[in-house]
């Protein structure tokens, strides 16, 4: 977890899952609770947290999504042509996701993964690609 590390974090969802700040909707936000905006939103509005995350002009954004999000000419025109991410992040493994409310993650899943991340400190113009 992220404030293990020692940051600070403002967690919000729109969902109420028990902590954070409940039913909050990132996209009608005006301006941006923090430096950074790491998240996991759902995999049909990801391009629109993207392009909003980009409009409140935060210094770092990073979106944990399938790997395949990477695919499609109307992403890639609408999204990656005009704001290429950083860095991508492709997990070696399939990691297996789950709720919490669940005994145990289980064993490996079935989908891949990746962290896109925008960095405004980052002065290239083309993606660099990690496998972690």
């Amino acid at each position: 977890m992220l404030t293990n590390d020692g940051w600070q974090v403002i967690s919000t969802d729109l969902v109420d899952r028990g902590f954070g700040s409940a039913r909050r909707d990132f996209l009608l936000e005006g301006k941006a609770l923090a430096d950074g905006i790491v998240t996991n939103p759902p995999f049909k509005l990801a391009d629109a947290f993207i392009q909003h995350a980009i409009a409140l002009c935060v210094p770092y954004v990073a979106i944990f999504q399938r790997l395949a999000w990477l695919e499609g000419a109307k992403r890639r025109d609408a999204l990656y042509r005009p704001f290429p991410p950083a860095r991508i992040y492709v997990f070696s493994a399939r990691i297996s996701l789950w709720r919490g409310d669940e005994e145990s993650p289980g064993k490996g899943g079935a989908i891949p993964f990746a962290w896109f991340v925008w960095d405004r400190e980052y002065p290239g113009a083309s993606t660099k690609l990690y496998w972690i």
